[in-house]
């Protein structure tokens, strides 16, 4: 696996990218990080690439060859100038918070719009973009709680803002807990201890973004993102009740690590103590 930038998954957290890498070279593939294709060399059953990086240049042989290189929209030849439609150098078609293009009466969805390449957005967009055309009706997108899922092994999804996103809005006040998939209970029971769950919130606990790496990653962003929609904090997924033992616990064992860490503090137990010891007489006066 060559890969030009200086870890895999770019626009997951650091240590997303180090756990998928480890799990990769524990399964005998060999990562190259930071290292260019400059040249392919096709040559029978075989094909050559020339890759360079900073130990210099080296050639690789191998059986087959996938490029992965990404994707852009094709619309050149769809004549949307002829009706007023604007796209950008990449071929995207321009839309507005409504889908809806510069020509008045006409609207687009999904990857044409090249906001975020899933299919699971091309549905929200189809909903929005249908409802607004045919009943003149004014919703909006909102990608604020989009979730992406990445089908590695384990698995990665992830919503809304990264702890450095959240770092670099709100400082040292914003705030993030995490759980390793190693202390959770359905984890040791199937053996799948490679991943964790990361909460990201604001500084008043507000839950703003969400990682989940391991086994059904994917199904465990779901509540995650519908709270982030929900503008719920950090507290409401430690005390919504989650079955047990599943992988989707892991969000809930942080969220509880979360509240263990606002309110088991020095300030708080000093607080608590006498009030305790209040209630304590008036109960047992009231015992009299």
């Amino acid at each position: 696996m060559i890969e030009a930038s200086d870890r895999l998954l770019p626009r997951e957290e650091p240590e997303v990218a180090a756990l998928v890498a480890d799990r990769l070279r524990a399964e005998n593939v060999d990562v190259r990080l930071g290292a260019a294709a400059t040249a392919v060399r096709a040559g029978g059953e075989t094909t050559e690439v020339e890759v360079e990086s900073a130990t210099g240049k080296q050639s690789i042989t191998c059986d087959r060859l996938l490029v992965a290189t990404g994707r852009r929209p094709t619309t050149s030849r769809l004549g949307l100038n002829a009706v007023g439609v604007e796209t950008t150098e990449s071929g995207a078609v321009v839309v507005n918070s409504r889908l809806r293009t510069t020509a008045p009466r006409v609207y687009a969805a999904g990857d044409v719009t090249a906001a975020y390449p899933f299919t699971h957005v091309a549905a929200y967009h189809a909903r929005v973009a249908s409802l607004n055309a045919l009943f003149g009706l004014r919703n909006r997108v909102d990608y604020r709680a989009v979730p992406r899922v990445t089908f590695t092994d384990p698995e990665v999804a992830s919503v809304g803002m990264s702890e450095l996103q959240a770092r670099d809005r709100w400082g040292a006040r914003a705030r993030t807990v995490g759980h390793d998939l190693a202390n959770l209970d359905r984890a040791i029971a199937a053996d799948r201890l490679h991943g964790f769950a990361k909460l990201v919130g604001d500084p008043h606990g507000k839950l703003v973004g969400a990682t989940v790496v391991g086994p059904a990653a994917g199904e465990s962003i779901a509540e995650l993102s519908a709270r982030i929609a929900a503008g719920d904090g950090i507290g409401s997924v430690s005390t919504a009740v989650h079955a047990y033992p599943t992988f989707t616990e892991s969000a809930a064992r942080a969220a509880d690590d979360y509240q263990r860490e606002r309110y088991a503090t020095p300030r708080v137990r000093a607080l608590t103590r006498p009030l305790l010891a209040v209630l304590r007489l008036l109960d047992r006066s009231g015992r009299r």
